[in-house]
């Protein structure tokens, strides 16, 4: 399978966003990504060695309330109109939040 990015496309906005969660982690060495909306609904996410995302119903409540997770960077932004959240996991904040920027632009432009 060839996994260059710019061949793993789809119409389809659930895949696409999967193909960009994928890549986010992929290319920053994260643990883990994740998007969900205001309700704390997981929309998508991607981890790796069975990390453990139970907890991604608060991050809604961890933007908000400027509370930290350990591991975790996580932000709000506006894609389709609505409210959205994006939490990246791994061990180098600085990656991490990287790797959340770069999330938040593809997901802008897959849910337009």
């Amino acid at each position: 399978m060839d996994n260059n990015r710019r061949s793993r496309r789809s119409e389809d906005r659930f895949v696409a966003t999967v193909f960009q969660l994928e890549q986010v982690i992929q290319d920053f060495g994260l643990a883990a990504c994740v998007v969900v909306d205001e309700g704390g609904k997981v929309i998508a996410s991607v981890a790796k060695d069975d990390e453990d995302l139970d907890w991604s119903h608060e991050i809604p409540t961890l933007v908000r309330q400027n509370r930290r997770r350990r591991g975790v960077s996580v932000c709000e932004f506006r894609a389709a109109g609505r409210p959205l959240f994006v939490a990246t996991v791994g061990s180098a904040l600085g990656t991490r939040d990287i790797g959340m920027y770069r999330a938040v632009m593809g997901l802008r432009r897959i849910h337009r």
